[in-house]
């Protein structure tokens, strides 16, 4: 439930542990390691210090807090609220564009609020703020915002969280400044996790550079990964996939993924070689793709099935994925089967988005996607000439 009430400002803190951010890069990583973090509290206030440019406004259209399991904490677990005093403006926030939209999980809506900006008094820029209230004390885990449908200049560029028992003492959590978000309207913007609660299924090694100007290949011959008291962590045992699969070592240094996209795995007889639709080792590698035993990113809920991606963060299906399934497909049901979910998870535009929450279309990335519209059209064209349509 929301309720608005008036809050009792409070002195927005200095900025300590300052983090720069990479631009147009969603940021996500552990904060710094305090023993704040570890503490539960009743109240969090999430402050919006500057938007992105000298402009008066700034808007998101969510900001969701994180618990042990990587999820967004639901609005029916707290109350809201925020400082309905305008200061000396106008009015704080368009009446349809309040606060409590930040939490409504519905990225179509936003919060808007006129008392940011360089321009505008201490006094009014501290009003800019909202409040999650907890009945009891609550041990939160991270958090991530969204950005809102239009002009991106708005964006938060500058923000830190608090906390408090009483509502009174205020504790400050983390603090971001200099951030550069995505430009990409209605889409994840930032998300963080804390320190020493960071426990997560997927570990990601990459290397970004290697020595000697222009070389173009790079080896290693391990990896490992340590827990406590300086453990090597062992993954595992072999594992076979179903059917016709091959069989994997997962002692071995290798990680199982692919891509979202038209470049994944499942795109390989789209791509290059139709003839590889009869082989074991693509039929393995679908199973593997279209599997969660196989794929730690494939998600199924109320509204389908699909693989989705790190980017768009959990239990988030890409609609390409399924076009593409779609496109290397020979089953007739199968092809009529993903079109029918691609059409009933638009949530209520008409076209297709970036990824979609596995059981909410409501809540999708980027409103408008046209690599995602090209790719379905052509999933259209592949179902009909297959006379697949019912």
């Amino acid at each position: 439930m929301i309720r608005e009430t008036a809050s009792v400002l409070v002195e927005a803190p200095a900025f300590a542990n300052k983090i720069d951010a990479d631009v147009n890069t969603t940021l996500k990583k552990c904060a710094p390691d305090t023993a704040a973090w570890k503490t539960a509290y009743r109240y969090f206030r999430f402050y919006v210090d500057a938007p992105k440019s000298n402009d008066s406004c700034m808007q998101l259209s969510d900001i969701m807090l994180i618990d042990a399991g990587g999820n967004e904490i639901s609005s029916n677990n707290f109350t809201l609220a925020w400082d309905t005093n305008a200061h000396g403006l106008g009015e704080a926030y368009p009446s349809g564009e309040a606060p409590g939209n930040a939490v409504d999980g519905n990225h179509g809506t936003k919060w808007l609020d006129f008392r940011a900006g360089t321009g505008r008094t201490a006094e009014q820029r501290a009003a800019v703020y909202i409040e999650f209230r907890f009945d009891s004390a609550t041990n939160i885990y991270g958090y991530r915002w969204y950005t809102a449908n239009d002009s991106s200049d708005r964006d938060p560029a500058a923000w830190h969280i608090t906390a408090s028992n009483d509502g009174v003492s205020w504790t400050t959590l983390d603090v971001v400044s200099g951030y550069n978000p995505t430009t990409d309207r209605m889409t994840l913007a930032f998300e963080r996790y804390f320190a020493e609660l960071c426990a997560f299924r997927h570990y990601r090694f990459k290397v970004d550079e290697v020595l000697g100007d222009g070389n173009q290949y790079m080896q290693i011959s391990d990896v490992g990964l340590y827990g406590a008291e300086g453990a090597r962590l062992i993954l595992g045992t072999v594992f076979t996939l179903t059917g016709e699969g091959e069989t994997f070592d997962a002692n071995a240094p290798s990680v199982v993924a692919t891509p979202a996209n038209c470049t994944t795995r499942l795109s390989i007889p789209y791509l290059c070689d139709r003839e590889s639709y009869d082989t074991a080792v693509w039929k393995a590698t679908r199973r593997m793709v279209l599997s969660k035993d196989g794929n730690p990113w494939f998600f199924s809920g109320a509204k389908g099935e699909g693989v989705g991606s790190p980017h768009t963060g959990y239990g988030r299906i890409w609609p390409m994925s399924i076009a593409m399934r779609t496109l290397v497909s020979r089953d007739k049901a199968e092809m009529a089967y993903c079109i029918s979910a691609l059409l009933k998870t638009t949530g209520g535009r008409g076209a297709m988005h970036e990824s979609f929450d596995v059981n909410d279309d409501s809540r999708f990335s980027r409103g408008w996607f046209a690599w995602a519209d090209g790719l379905f059209a052509e999933a259209v064209i592949h179902t009909y000439k297959a006379d697949a349509f019912q």
